[in-house]
């Protein structure tokens, strides 16, 4: 049949073109299954994934959003090298994005518990529009890429050692003026 993949053929044009523009533009009802179906390591469609599937997600996404910041020249003056330990501010702003999950079982998240948390945190829609966006140079508008990080102006980095790391100042960036 035209436009279907077989298992071995990966996705079919039609469902690559619906993730991207569910990714790009989609809400978070839109969003939310793609979060589930990232988050979960097996084949199938789950009904539910724990807590732990989303934080161990959350924290690859964070990771390849820096890497992608790190290599597409997006860094605004910062130097990682110079920083703070980046993978220990992956795990922090993973568990602080994860704090935010409303479970109606402790352990595991439903469809309805991610679009909730995909709705009030806007770091994970961003972090996705980054991903497809910049890793993948995939458009379907017009618009800028947000700036994940405040700018880093008149810096001397010769003999300077920051303690903020890159994940870090993507959590503190939305929050100042």
């Amino acid at each position: 049949e035209p436009g279907r993949a077989g298992a071995s053929q990966g996705p079919s044009r039609e469902q690559l073109t619906v993730f991207l523009a569910d990714i790009l533009r989609g809400t978070a009802e839109e969003r939310a299954p793609l979060v589930m179906a990232m988050s979960h390591n097996a084949a199938g469609r789950p009904r539910a994934v724990s807590c732990q599937q989303v934080a161990a997600f959350l924290e690859d996404l964070i990771t390849a959003v820096v890497h992608i910041l790190t290599s597409r020249g997006r860094l605004q003056g910062w130097r990682p090298q110079q920083m703070g330990d980046t993978a220990l501010g992956v795990k922090l702003l993973a568990e602080q994005m994860t704090s935010d999950l409303r479970p109606s079982d402790p352990a595991t998240c439903d469809l309805s518990c991610l679009e909730d948390w995909v709705f009030r945190v806007a770091q994970v829609s961003q972090y996705l529009e980054v991903l497809v966006a910049d890793g993948l140079d995939v458009s379907l508008g017009g618009g800028t890429a947000p700036a994940l990080l405040p700018p880093c102006r008149d810096t001397d980095w010769t003999h300077l050692t920051v303690l903020l790391d890159v994940p870090t100042l993507m959590f503190l960036a939305p929050q100042l003026p």
